[in-house]
């Protein structure tokens, strides 16, 4: 039996780095927005309630496209100075307002295919649930607003506040104030290398021990010592709010059966089936990704649920 089999942990990088939105898709969804919230604040320019945002968006009084535009589609830092100028605001008309605006959004063809647009297939906050997009059928994942669109009603439908996610994921988030308590982002944040989640509640050094303890598995976070604090506080707020180490406990069964079949192949019977079918093999990482149903590399981890897992425990394996 392998030595490593006898650790009761390893790594688990969770979540899902998303990929910066591309040019051409910025501007299609500029295009598709920006007019309806020009339109919008210029019908509401006597509500003294949307003041702020109106101030924020003009220059010498009148409504300016491209601060509009900065507004819909600048990134994390754009939108922290939008906070920072208009401020929380819990007016019920501009609540309602942007809210309508926004579901409107969701209706249109482009609110229904972004997350397809942008290659977003497995939930980038937990990686355990598919978030497909069928458009014969309408159906979509759900958007999380990083952002609370509750208290910043006027990022509703920017850009870089929409994060495709599982329905799990953005109940349990729900209104968390972002802004004042910090949470993971994931158009910059992973969790990388400098988190572990631990596997408590085996201790036994036999291979048929940690098998039959499957059930009894409770993953725990640990931070490695280099791990930037503020880091380590989103990471921390991102898994209590998400009950992230509960929820990976339940996969008990799943790590079972990855430890079983890493413990019985190696990577001599991965060249094997290299060798034995090479029409259907270009190369090992190949044939290791088809006898573990799962991608092992970094760059394919968002294609498919639990990748990262999969990977994590088939290294501590090896």
């Amino acid at each position: 039996m392998p030595s490593s089999i006898k650790l009761v942990y390893w790594r688990v990088r969770i979540m899902i780095r998303l990929s910066e939105i591309d040019v051409e898709n910025r501007n299609e969804f500029g295009k598709d927005v920006c007019p309806r919230i020009r339109d919008l604040l210029l019908k509401e320019r006597e509500n003294q309630d949307f003041d702020a945002i109106f101030n924020y968006c003009s220059c010498d009084g009148q409504l300016n496209d491209a601060k509009i535009e900065r507004l819909i589609t600048g990134d994390i830092l754009t939108l922290k100075e939008a906070i920072s100028q208009i401020g929380v605001i819990v007016s019920d008309s501009v609540i309602a307002r942007f809210k309508r605006e926004y579901d409107n959004f969701c209706r249109r063809k482009l609110g229904k295919k972004w997350a397809q647009m942008m290659g977003v297939t497995t939930c980038p906050y937990c990686n355990r649930s598919y978030i497909f997009t069928s458009n014969k059928s309408g159906t979509r994942p759900q958007y999380d607003h990083y952002f609370p669109k509750s208290k910043y009603p006027y990022l509703a439908i920017s850009m870089y506040n929409l994060i495709p996610c599982c329905s799990i994921c953005n109940s349990l988030k729900q209104d968390a104030d972002t802004y004042t308590e910090p949470f993971i982002y994931p158009y910059e944040d992973s969790y990388g290398e400098r988190v572990t989640f631990v596997a408590n509640g085996v201790d036994a050094e036999s291979v048929e021990s940690w098998l039959g303890a499957a059930a009894r598995y409770q993953i725990k976070i640990e931070y490695s010592e280099e791990i930037d604090r503020g880091l380590k506080e989103k990471i921390s707020r991102a898994a209590e709010t998400l009950k992230l180490e509960e929820l990976y406990s339940k996969h008990g069964d799943y790590v079972k059966d990855i430890l079983r079949t890493a413990y019985i192949y190696d990577d001599t019977y991965f060249g094997g089936l290299v060798t034995q079918y090479p029409d259907l093999f270009n190369d090992k990482h190949e044939a290791k990704n088809f006898v573990f149903f799962n991608y092992l590399e970094e760059e394919s981890w968002g294609k498919r649920v639990l990748a990262k897992l999969t990977h994590d425990i088939v290294s501590s394996v090896e």
